[in-house]
């Protein structure tokens, strides 16, 4: 499910939530997906390989249990901090709520942890597994009571 903000005729922000069921992606939609991919990877091929222990450590760590995955979300820097990334959190996680579903993310910036955690999302696991490289943070949210 794609949730869009708008501002002035102007996309401000994206949202893309993975409904319970959905993921992971079917074998053919990853293969389509990497296909689509490899020309943008193209010139960077050896951050590739760097990246992939790190892409495996997150897919290991998504849990096995229905779920909402925000898969995507992008603000516009001119529209950031100013509620658009909630306003495109709070339907689904009120949903979550209502319905006993739990929540997932990940994020690869330390200052967006605590950003997740005001929405009820907590640290699952932190992953490093390639020295030097960048961090990845999964998250959990289970629905309020």
């Amino acid at each position: 499910m794609t949730r869009t903000a708008f501002v002035d005729d102007r996309i401000a922000g994206v949202a893309l939530w993975v409904p319970p069921g959905k993921w992971p992606y079917s074998p053919m939609l990853q293969l389509r997906q990497l296909f689509g991919s490899v020309s943008a990877f193209a010139p960077h091929l050896s951050s590739l390989s760097r990246a992939r222990p790190i892409m495996q450590a997150v897919v290991q760590a998504h849990p096995n249990r229905p779920q909402w995955y925000l898969q995507l979300l992008m603000v516009d820097p001119p529209f950031q901090r100013h509620g658009i990334g909630g306003m495109l959190q709070t339907p689904t996680i009120e949903a979550c709520d209502r319905e006993g579903i739990f929540a997932w993310v990940e994020t690869q910036k330390e200052e967006n942890l605590a950003y997740y955690q005001r929405f009820g999302f907590k640290v699952v696991a932190e992953h490093r597994p390639v020295p030097d490289a960048p961090a990845m943070w999964s998250l959990g949210r289970e629905p309020a009571a």
